[in-house]
């Protein structure tokens, strides 16, 4: 089974316009010659998936199996604006998109913890929706280790789901402090018996997220996000991969996209390949096949 372990559906509606403005400048900066209106105007707008069918076309032709999507709540953020459409709506959008495509598409619930109703919204999607994860994004202004979030984790304790936390630095206009990696720490070491899902390893954090992970085995790593350094050098793309499962073992480190967000540069197919057919060597055939969709499985308890 291959597995996407952390992506999303992206709409326009679902964040300020200041996120747009900033993604655009941040794709202006690692695509030659394109400018952020050339972004914003050109490029944007083809992640935009009303009806899920994109997301549904990149897994046919990547051959997934499964793709957990995740909802998160940035519907206020001070620096983003107030988005037009509210975290309930988000949220209930991922669910019916999970349950008019049972088996392919799974969902993770979405929130900022400080919302009045989090916790009860929360329990409601996995007893009653088919909500797999609590996914939290900090960027959205909390830290992690925050005492407003503690009765999160103890419901996805309660609820024995895993938390997939956003960990590393995030463009403007939003702030990078609020995710550092050693806030996972501290809250996988207060909750040993909740299993958290470290989001894109940290991206360019990531040997901080390594050496929580190291300490810490309840910590999962995920590799969505990585496609800019495979395109940019594969070479060391490979080594550093390698180090991440060399230190936690490939029973703990997921392939994922975080789509759509990196498909103008490397295609969810090929960013699969780079796994499923490296130059050999790098990987073992055991190690494919956990991290292309075992330990998501394992992590998930996907059929």
């Amino acid at each position: 089974m291959r597995v996407d372990a952390h992506c999303h559906v992206v709409q326009e509606s679902w964040h300020g316009e200041p996120w747009w403005q900033g993604v655009a400048r941040l794709g202006a900066a690692v695509l030659p010659g394109v400018s952020p209106e050339m972004v914003r105007e050109n490029i944007l707008p083809a992640y935009f998936d009303e009806d899920g069918s994109s997301q549904l076309g990149a897994m046919d032709a990547a051959g997934l199996d499964v793709a957990v999507m995740l909802c998160y709540d940035w519907t206020t953020e001070e620096h983003l604006g107030e988005a037009p459409t509210g975290w309930r709506v988000q949220n209930a959008w991922y669910r019916d998109f999970a349950a008019a495509n049972p088996g392919r598409i799974r969902w993770g619930f979405g929130v900022d913890p400080r919302r009045d109703g989090a916790a009860e919204a929360f329990r409601t999607a996995v007893r009653e929706e088919g909500a797999i994860a609590l996914k939290l994004h900090p960027a959205g202004g909390f830290p992690l280790d925050d005492p407003s979030v503690y009765p999160m984790f103890e419901e996805a304790r309660s609820l024995g789901v895993p938390v997939v936390a956003h960990v590393g630095p995030e463009p403007g206009p939003l702030y990078s402090k609020w995710a550092q990696p050693i806030m996972l720490d501290t809250v996988a070491a207060d909750f040993p018996d909740v299993k958290f899902q470290a989001a894109h390893t940290g991206n360019l954090a990531w040997r901080e997220v390594l050496a929580v992970a190291a300490m810490k085995p309840n910590v999962y790593c995920d590799l969505s996000g990585w496609q800019l350094r495979f395109n940019a050098n594969p070479a060391r793309f490979y080594q550093d991969v390698r180090e991440v499962v060399d230190v936690v073992g490939a029973h703990r480190v997921m392939w994922s996209t975080d789509s759509p967000y990196y498909r103008a540069v490397v295609s969810d197919d090929d960013y699969l390949r780079a796994f499923t057919q490296a130059p050999e060597g790098v990987f073992t055939a055991d190690e494919i096949e956990s991290t292309t969709g075992g330990t998501a499985q394992e992590l998930y308890g996907l059929g």
